[in-house]
């Protein structure tokens, strides 16, 4: 179904979800950050790659990844909603 391939994690993620149209990694520590990564070719539901970066005062505590939404749990007790084209909901 999917190719294989190999993603370098330059910045450590501490958090992984997986669906069969992406793949998310997010990181707890300074920069608090969130990868989006499509693993489908270009279609309507995969779009290009992004990266969320939360302020220094608050961090990911869970992400979760669905059929058309990207999301992320801070530790200011938010959710916080992307689609996969990065845009929040």
């Amino acid at each position: 179904r999917h190719k294989n391939f190999r993603l370098s994690d330059y910045s450590r993620s501490e958090m992984a979800a997986l669906s069969d149209h992406a793949l998310v990694l997010a990181t707890t520590e300074a920069p608090n950050r969130l990868l989006y990564r499509p693993l489908q070719p270009w279609t309507s539901l995969a779009q290009a790659e992004f990266t969320v970066q939360l302020s220094d005062e608050e961090k990911f505590t869970a992400i979760a990844v669905g059929a058309r939404w990207v999301a992320g749990c801070t530790s200011r007790q938010q959710v916080r909603i992307w689609t996969y084209g990065g845009v929040p909901e």
